[in-house]
């Protein structure tokens, strides 16, 4: 009795060293020229799971797809991501995460899916990227030459800025025109564009032919009774020439004041004289 004991204690014993998960140290390579993946990473409760880069990261971009208050830490440097469940997920349960790197180049965007896994425990993940080959890079200055043709002449300053997502295009409606039509530009509406992190406003401008000279030196947007100053970032055409017309792309602030039902109004200052334009409008974004 006390031989079979014995050995059904060391059963025992083995038994619960083969539940023991493998802890691994591994290294992942995001290729810029290869379609964007979801990276799987095995994760336990009460054990931190660390990401190394070697490129900067953005830390407020992380994006969680469930509540932080699971994580006992949740930790974003320039350069680290530390991950610390407070307990073990569900067996078929897979959390996201994903997180953007701070230069701009592509990928942009690192995805993560965080399983449990009995037999395996991802303690140290490192991070890196490779860059285009030249082929894969010369076909991306194609693509996005298409781009900026698609977009009217300002897509070279819409897709080298900063998005941080998909950018979803709308239209500005002008509903009303305060001034004298003879006397200054004359706004006709435009389009929106906008993304998590970045928004802008295209504007029309025609000069009348028997207009004053008007040199636009200032553009202010209202929006719910506040007023922005918006940056231009690129201005097509000088507005201070009689007949002339074109179009100004505005740099705004707030991206939600470019949200689809949105009311602005546009206030238009001449750099010369005293002379004011006030335009009101509204944001329509197609959900289609």
């Amino acid at each position: 009795m006390l031989v079979i004991a014995t050995l059904s204690g060391m059963a025992a014993v083995a038994g619960e060293a083969a539940l023991e998960p493998k802890m691994r140290k591994r290294h992942i390579t995001l290729a810029a020229d290869t379609p964007e993946r979801t990276h799987v990473v095995a994760v336990a409760g009460d054990t931190a799971t660390v990401l190394l880069f070697d490129s900067p990261l953005v830390p407020s971009s992380v994006e969680v797809g469930a509540s932080r208050e699971r994580f006992e830490r949740l930790e974003v440097t320039e350069r680290a991501l530390v991950l610390m469940p407070r307990e073990d997920l569900a067996p078929r349960e897979r959390v996201l995460v994903s997180v953007r790197f701070a230069d701009g180049l592509m990928p942009q965007r690192l995805q993560l899916a965080l399983v449990s896994d009995p037999a395996t425990l991802d303690l140290q993940l490192r991070v890196s990227r490779t860059p285009l080959a030249p082929e894969a890079l010369q076909q991306r200055v194609l693509d996005l030459a298409r781009r900026c043709e698609e977009t009217g002449g300002f897509g070279a300053v819409l897709h080298t800025q900063d998005l941080g997502g998909a950018l979803t295009q709308g239209s500005f409606i002008v509903e009303s025109f305060d001034g004298v039509a003879t006397l200054q530009p004359q706004v006709s509406g435009g389009r929106v564009f906008r993304s998590t992190s970045f928004a802008a406003l295209e504007v029309h401008l025609t000069q009348p032919s028997d207009a004053a000279p008007w040199r636009l030196e200032r553009i202010e947007l209202e929006h719910r009774g506040a007023r922005l100053r918006i940056h231009p970032l690129q201005e097509e055409v000088p507005m201070h020439r009689p007949r002339a017309a074109g179009r100004i792309l505005l740099e705004v602030p707030a991206p939600e004041a470019l949200a689809d039902g949105a009311q602005l109004v546009l206030h238009l200052f001449d750099g010369e004289t005293s002379r004011h334009v006030t335009v009101r409008g509204r944001v329509e974004v197609s959900t289609r």
